[in-house]
């Protein structure tokens, strides 16, 4: 596993980086003089340096508030797990359908009112967290297919996870006959 904590080790590791943590990091601060987003963190160096980490199986970005995720993030054909908690993101775009390799899915603190269809498609999905997501809740239509998917768990936070209960639940009920 080779493990890159700045866009500077990334640069320097290339193709071979399988992990990107930048969670809270200065290196998301946009320098270019271009960009209305100066001074502010912003994804394009990020969009920069994801399209050439082609084997990159992790990726963090929490706490960074971004606002929107670039392009290249659905351009990582071996991507297993995605933090993108605390960007103020307002939605998830449908182009996460082509992550198939996503195992977890982290979307906690975000401004999220609803996700995309295509995430109840990705085969591989076991953990989505949605906690601190005011207008999401398990009403939501993707919510609730996903809760209904036996591989996956759906994390509200405080609340607990909705699909462990209903298991537990559901051994009760099988326990009482």
């Amino acid at each position: 596993m080779v493990i890159a904590r700045s866009l500077k080790d990334a640069a320097r590791l290339g193709s071979a980086t399988t992990s990107l943590l930048l969670r809270r990091s200065e290196d998301l601060v946009c320098q270019n003089l271009m960009c209305a987003k100066i001074g502010e963190a912003c994804v394009c160096r990020l969009a920069v340096h994801l399209s050439r980490l082609g084997k990159l199986k992790e990726l963090d970005v929490a706490e960074n508030d971004l606002g929107v995720l670039p392009e290249p993030v659905f351009e990582l054909p071996a991507l297993e797990h995605l933090d993108v908690s605390g960007n103020g993101l307002k939605d998830l775009p449908a182009g996460v359908a082509a992550l198939s390799s996503l195992r977890t899915l982290r979307l906690s603190d975000n401004a999220l009112t609803a996700l995309p269809k295509e995430l109840a498609l990705l085969p591989l999905l076991t953990e989505v967290h949605v906690d601190g997501n005011s207008g999401l809740g398990s009403s939501d239509r993707v919510v609730e297919a996903l809760q209904h998917r036996p591989q996956t768990t759906v994390v509200f936070g405080d609340a607990g996870d909705y699909s462990r209960r209903r298991q537990e639940d559901a051994s009760t009920s099988s326990a009482d006959r």
